[in-house]
């Protein structure tokens, strides 16, 4: 006899990506590795406690140089546990996909297949707005209807790949669905992890030990450096205000670039579809305050894809007055038809303009930075 088949259920994935976020989840509802909840925890605790520890039990913890006052071993601590937390990430996926070598096949068919728009909180600023490639597909489990989302393993989507990710699944192709047989709404069309998602995580890796090892060298040898200056100069000033002038000169290049590669991109016609003000807690120092941005999210369609953006300007959100915030809203309307461009290898990024105001602010930042590493260092008396 055959089995009845029960209606279709949503997969563990988009269950979870429709409950709200909580303490140990992330902004699409999926828990947060416990090994990163217990590093970021420990660190949250060993910075204040830290600072109460007894004088003569701080040669245990205190590196040379800017490490000496216990006022600079939080920032220590932090610098550690980013690696670790990189490290974590890696292993838990590593071993997400060993599990998952293990799980069965069932045939499925997509259901759906387009570019959805998910709307999502950010942290010290105003909402944004997503782009991803949306697949749905249904299998059956021992005569049971299932549906799921979840593409592969991978918790980010590269916004670039969205074009590729649609034309591999189109609707009604039939497709190879690999599920947790003790729980088959925990499944996924692709078992192994996104192509250059490890390269990808080893750079990022790679990155954090070189800034944490930079960070240690200078702060190593910081006698040195103190002693090749003046006698009279502010060795941590000047040196401090170096990195910071190298930093920000990096900045500057990369804004640059951006800006000669934005007059470039093709133009598309939008179509606003949101205009209003949010409004953000932001602290400096100990005084928090209330800032408010103006959000205006316009949808372009570009080769038959409709997506949306709430980038006004290339890369950058701007924040301050409720006044001003609401003045700058008030130029896009909803219904307006606007003009923008978008990178032609990646769709979902798109701008109305590009801003040259915060690129001589990031120079003069930096030429301030040297400014003042110069006149610590008293090179020239």
């Amino acid at each position: 006899m055959e089995k009845r088949k029960v209606p279709t259920s949503p997969d563990g994935a988009a269950r979870k990506a429709a409950a709200s976020p909580g303490f140990f989840t992330g902004a699409d509802g999926r828990p947060i590795p416990k090994a990163v909840v217990i590093i970021g925890a420990a660190v949250c605790v060993l910075a204040p406690v830290i600072q109460f520890l007894p004088d003569a039990w701080l040669p245990l913890f205190v590196l040379p140089g800017f490490m000496r006052e216990k006022a600079a071993l939080p920032v220590a601590l932090i610098f550690v546990s980013m690696p670790l937390i990189m490290i974590a990430l890696v292993i838990t996926k590593l071993l997400e996909l060993r599990g998952a070598a293990k799980w069965s096949i069932a045939e499925g068919r997509i259901v759906a297949s387009a570019v959805e728009a998910r709307h999502a909180p950010h942290v010290g600023g105003p909402s944004i707005v997503q782009n991803l490639a949306s697949i749905a597909y249904e299998f059956t489990v021992a005569g049971e209807l299932h549906r799921g989302r979840r593409i592969n393993l991978d918790e980010i989507q590269d916004p670039s790949a969205i074009e590729a990710t649609l034309a591999r699944y189109p609707v009604g192709a039939r497709v190879k669905v690999y599920y947790d047989p003790k729980d088959p709404e925990s499944c996924v069309l692709e078992r192994g992890l996104p192509k250059g998602l490890r390269m990808g995580c080893l750079a990022a890796l790679a990155f954090l030990v070189l800034l944490c090892a930079v960070v240690y060298a200078v702060n190593a040898n910081f006698d040195w450096l103190e002693a090749a200056l003046p006698v009279r100069a502010n060795a941590p000033v000047a040196i401090f205000a170096g990195l910071v002038g190298i930093f920000t000169l990096l900045l500057f290049a990369l804004a640059r670039r951006s800006a000669k590669a934005f007059a470039s991109w093709p133009r598309a016609s939008g179509k606003v579809v949101m205009s209003t003000v949010e409004s953000y807690r932001q602290s400096v120092g100990r005084n928090p305050s209330t800032v408010y941005a103006p959000v205006v999210e316009y949808a372009y369609q570009v080769r038959g894809q409709e997506y949306r953006s709430r980038q006004i300007t290339l890369d950058s959100r701007t924040g301050g007055l409720r006044s001003f915030a609401e003045k700058a809203a008030a130029r896009y309307p909803v219904g307006m038809t606007v003009e923008l461009r978008y990178d032609p290898s990646n769709p979902s990024r798109a701008a109305l303009r590009v801003g040259r105001a915060a690129e001589w602010v990031v120079l003069a930042v930096t030429l301030v930075a040297f400014a003042i590493a110069v006149s610590a260092s008293r090179i020239f008396g």
